[in-house]
């Protein structure tokens, strides 16, 4: 449901899949993957080092796609040097940081589920602050990943008060 509702949030209506589409598919698929292996992983490691080889995998791969299909120029002004500096630090290492020691606590599909969230409230931040168009099937898309949300959160609360009381039934 919430892989439809992103199919209408990210595209105009038309049907058409382009580019932009397929590397929002890519993302998602690297998003489960990387909730998947900090589960197995996150567990038995220590979080700073783990988040420290992520990171540093994470920039290589950055370096070389900049490199092939960008020019890159160092960052002339005060300004960017900030920016860089805050989003390198704070958006990604101290953000992983925070959700590899989370997920010691918390399963993967409810991580999932949090991140699912993510592509909604772009979308409307991206309408408030950016006047970005958020038509109809934009609407929808969100709708449907809300509702994808709110299903996945009421079947593992559904099966988490039914469990004991299956265990119970088939014991006898």
């Amino acid at each position: 449901m919430a892989f439809i509702g992103l199919g209408f949030l990210t595209t105009d209506g038309g049907g058409g899949l382009n580019l932009g589409d397929m590397l929002v598919f890519v993302c998602a698929v690297s998003v489960a993957l990387h909730i998947i292996l900090i589960n197995r992983l996150g567990h038995e490691a220590d979080v700073s080092v783990l988040n420290f080889i992520q990171s540093g995998i994470i920039g290589l791969v950055a370096l070389i796609a900049s490199l092939i299909f960008e020019a890159p120029a160092m960052p002339s002004l005060p300004f960017d040097f900030a920016t860089l500096l805050i989003t390198s630090l704070l958006a990604t290492v101290v953000a992983f940081n925070v959700q590899i020691y989370a997920q010691r606590f918390i399963p993967p599909s409810r991580v999932a589920v949090i991140l699912t969230g993510e592509q909604i409230f772009a979308a409307v931040f991206g309408y408030l602050l950016l006047s970005e168009i958020f038509g109809p099937s934009q609407f929808i898309g969100a709708a449907l990943i809300f509702a994808g949300i709110i299903t996945s959160e009421y079947m593992s609360l559904r099966f988490k008060v039914l469990q004991p009381l299956y265990f119970i039934l088939t014991s006898f």
